[in-house]
């Protein structure tokens, strides 16, 4: 994952390994778990739009 990682960058990590969404819990100062944002009472915002992720093409 790290090499994936450092060639890809975050988004385009994620976009070849779905897998590593589970692991981003804030991106750009924002909190990406919406169950952790209803629980605390805080605003979420998804780590990445499904348009972004799709057009990276994997």
């Amino acid at each position: 994952y790290v090499e994936l990682l450092a060639d890809r960058g975050l988004e385009g990590a994620c976009n070849k390994q779905p897998a590593l969404l589970g692991g981003v819990n804030t991106r750009d100062g924002k909190l990406t778990i919406q169950a952790v944002g209803e629980a605390h009472g805080l605003p979420y915002t998804p780590a990445f739009t499904n348009e972004a992720l799709g057009s990276l093409g994997g």
